[in-house]
Formats: structure tokens, C-alpha cells, sequence
């Protein structure tokens, strides 16, 4: 696995008659001077997250795996931005099993009953 280079030249040429032509950024490339691909940004939220490496050593393993030598603030920024990209898809998830009572003694929890008390549908007391 190597990490590619592809360099984009967004040249702006003014033409005969005074108006200037700019190109448009390519679909997915951010306005940055430098910046890492879709592949490679989820490689680093993978080890992460899913890994448990530490931001330095990502970026370590990133390198020795692909070449490219991302700085630990990049790394340590595709956390949040890794949140960002799931945060619609999470709240999705949280608002599909609010509702859903999966044991019975989810109730007392959701009653707001604390896990020691003796009330009705408690899970450390004897079933009925």
C-alpha cells in the first residue's frame, strides 16, 4: 500500500477581454495547499479509533505503511473530524432505539430509578 500524489494546478488566466477564468476545485479536493485523500484519512481514523493507537504512533504506522508522513496535528485532528462525518448517523441511531424496551427491567431505568432500588421491575430483585 503506497499513498499517490496527484498535484492540481488551479491556474486563473485573464483573457483578452479583461475577464478572468478560474478553474473549479475537483469534487472531494479541500482548498489547502497540501491534503491527504479518503483513503488515507479513514487508515488514520481506523487505527485510532478501532486500534486504540496513540496519535503519534498512527502517524508512525501511517508512514511506514504508505510513505506519507502525516504531522500528529492532522492526526490527531481526523478525530473530530471523523466524529463530524458520523454525528448525523449516530443521532439516526440514538433516536431509532430511544424508545425500545429491550428487557423488562428497562423500565425502572428509564423511570429514572436508580439500579439499588427496590422497585418494581429493579433487576437485583427476584422475579415475580
Amino acid at each position: 500500500m503506497t499513498a499517490t500524489t496527484t498535484q492540481y494546478d488551479l491556474v486563473a488566466v485573464r483573457c483578452g477581454c479583461g475577464r478572468e477564468h478560474a478553474p473549479t476545485q475537483p469534487a472531494g479536493v479541500p482548498r489547502a495547499p497540501v491534503s491527504y485523500g479518503p483513503n488515507l484519512r479513514a487508515l488514520v481514523v481506523y487505527l485510532l479509533v478501532f486500534q486504540h493507537l496513540p496519535v503519534e504512533r498512527a502517524g508512525q504506522l501511517v508512514e511506514a505503511v504508505t510513505g506519507a508522513a502525516p504531522s500528529p496535528g492532522f492526526v490527531h485532528g481526523m478525530i473530530a473530524r471523523g466524529a463530524a462525518a458520523v454525528a448525523g448517523t449516530v443521532e439516526d441511531i440514538k433516536e431509532s432505539i430511544k424508545d425500545v424496551n429491550v428487557y423488562p427491567w428497562c423500565r425502572g431505568a428509564q423511570a429514572g430509578r436508580s439500579a439499588g432500588s427496590d422497585q418494581p421491575g429493579d433487576p437485583l430483585r427476584a422475579r415475580e
